[in-house]
């Protein structure tokens, strides 16, 4: 069974260039802040990549708990990074192409 996350949902103002920005919010227990802590969870990601290359089938609910931080992490990451320095709609706008670009990498990778 998948674990079902938690919500804490954080609002975080940034200063930019003397202007207050208001960040996308984010889910806490899916987003990884720490870059250390990303590199060992994205590497673990890549195994869970190759297991698919190998058309295993059998994945155990880390490979899930894995994939989903890791793939949540990059796309929240794209759009606070976007809502910093683009208009608002735009960055959405953006982050949704660049997300549906990333799935399709994954996609043809595996």
């Amino acid at each position: 069974m998948r674990k079902v996350y938690t919500t804490t949902i954080h609002y975080v103002p940034q200063m930019l260039r003397g202007t207050r920005k208001q960040i996308r919010p984010f889910n806490n227990s899916l987003f990884i802040r720490e870059a250390n802590d990303f590199a060992n969870i994205f590497n673990d990601f890549m195994d869970v990549l190759e297991k698919l290359k190998k058309d295993e089938k059998q994945f155990n609910p880390k490979d899930f708990v894995i994939t989903d931080r890791v793939i949540y992490t990059i796309q929240q990451a794209l759009g606070i990074g976007l809502d910093l320095f683009v208009e608002s709609n735009s960055a959405r706008k953006h982050v949704g192409n660049r997300f549906e670009e990333l799935i399709r990498v994954f996609v043809i990778c595996c």
